[in-house]
C-alpha cells in the first residue's frame, strides 16, 4: 500500500512463494495445520491483495493480476489443495521440477486436480538432469521441456529459473560476469516467440 509507484497495469504479483517450505502438520515450528489452512490462506492474500491495488492504490479490477504465489507442483499433482480454492484464485502457479519423462504426465495431472490454468513460476534443469551442464545440453534440454509447455494450452505463462551462481547453479543461460546469453537463452527466447504466451 506504502509502495505504489512500483507496480503498473499488467503486472503479475506473486509474493510469498513456496508456502509449504514454512512447514504443514502438527508440529511447533509448522505455519499451517493442514494443506486445507493452506489453501485458504492462499485465497485469502488473493483477496486482501485484490482490496489494496483496488481501495487503496486506485486500480481496476484486473489490472494487477493477483493470486501468482507458487506452490510446489508436487503438492497439486497429489491434490492435496481441493480444486474449491484454486478456482476462487482463477489459475494455480507451479514451481516444478522433475525428469523429463514424468513432465508431461505431472501437468495433465496437475491440471485436473487444479482445474484452472496453470502457470509455470518456477523451473529448470537442476532436478531433473542434475550435474553440471554444458550450454548445448542445457539448450537441449530447454528445448525438450519447452515442447511440452507449448503443446499444452492451459498453460498460459512460463518463468525460467536463473540461477546466478553456487555449486548448484545447472540453470545458468548467461554470463554473469559479462551479461552475455548463452546458446541456451536462445531456446527461452524462441518459446515466448513461436507461443505467445506471457513472460512472468
Amino acid at each position: 500500500k506504502t509502495h505504489g509507484s512500483r507496480f503498473a497495469v499488467g503486472d503479475y504479483w506473486g509474493p510469498c512463494p513456496e508456502p509449504e517450505s514454512q512447514g504443514i502438520g502438527g508440529g511447533a515450528d509448522d505455519m499451517f495445520s493442514s494443506y486445507a489452512v493452506m489453501g485458504q490462506w492462499l485465497v485469502d492474500m488473493k483477496i486482501v491483495a485484490d482490496d489494496a491495488f483496488e481501495n487503496t492504490l486506485g486500480y481496476d479490477e484486473g489490472d494487477i493480476i493477483t493470486g501468482m504465489t507458487s506452490i510446489n507442483g508436487g503438492t497439486v499433482r497429489e491434490d492435496q489443495i481441493n480444486d474449491t480454492y484454486w478456482t476462487q484464485i482463477g489459475r494455480c502457479p507451479i514451481d516444478h521440477y522433475v525428469t523429463l519423462s514424468e513432465y508431461a504426465g505431472d501437468l495433465e495431472k496437475i491440471h485436473n486436480n487444479a482445474e484452472v490454468d496453470l502457470y509455470i513460476n518456477e523451473w529448470g534443469p537442476t532436478a531433473g538432469f542434475g550435474g553440471s551442464l554444458n550450454d548445448s545440453d542445457r539448450a537441449n534440454s530447454i528445448f525438450r521441456v519447452y515442447k511440452i509447455f507449448s503443446d499444452k494450452s492451459y498453460i498460459k505463462g512460463v518463468n525460467y529459473w536463473q540461477a546466478v551462481s553456487g555449486t548448484y547453479a545447472f540453470e545458468n543461460i548467461m554470463n554473469h560476469n559479462t551479461f552475455a546469453l548463452y546458446e541456451s537463452s536462445k531456446q527461452i527466447e524462441r518459446y515466448y516467440k513461436n507461443t505467445g504466451r506471457i513472460k512472468i
